[in-house]
């Protein structure tokens, strides 16, 4: 797999997009806050190791069908591209809190809440699945509970 992708923001760029924080950082590719015009998108990266790692052809993959999924859950898809060093996914940022963050502010969260949002999580699951991508690190963390419902 590629190597971490660099910390600091404002060492990576993303042509038309200015890179302003981290969002989080998984164990392959971590996840950016960019704004191009006024508007915020998260943009997913990894580092590639040269021009053979087969972590690109890995990356192209997910993000072609993370592209072609239409679903209210998922982000959509609006950019993908690599500079032979990073590749990179530009998709929709989902304003709002994580799983992981409404559970440690709030402690147990009510049932009805529960299988609403487990209901949820499923149906992406399920239509990400059916086109054969797997997501490999379902947790509170990586579960977005959007602001507007």
């Amino acid at each position: 797999m590629g190597e971490q992708v660099p910390t600091e923001a404002s060492r990576i760029a993303i042509p038309g997009f200015d890179v302003v924080e981290e969002l989080g950082r998984g164990a392959t590719t971590a996840v950016y806050r960019a704004v191009r015009q006024g508007q915020d998108f998260a943009v997913k990266m990894q580092q590639l190791k040269g021009p053979d790692d087969p972590a690109r052809l890995y990356f192209r993959r997910e993000a072609a069908i993370l592209a072609a999924i239409r679903h209210p859950c998922l982000g959509k898809v609006f950019e993908v591209g690599d500079d032979g060093r990073i590749c990179y996914l530009v998709m929709e940022l989902i304003g709002g809190r994580t799983l992981g963050q409404a559970i440690a502010e709030e402690g147990a969260l009510p049932e009805l809440r529960v299988l609403s949002i487990a209901a949820d999580v499923a149906a992406a699951l399920d239509v990400a699945h059916r086109v054969g991508l797997v997501h490999r690190d379902v947790s509170p963390r990586n579960v977005v509970l959007r602001d507007d419902g």
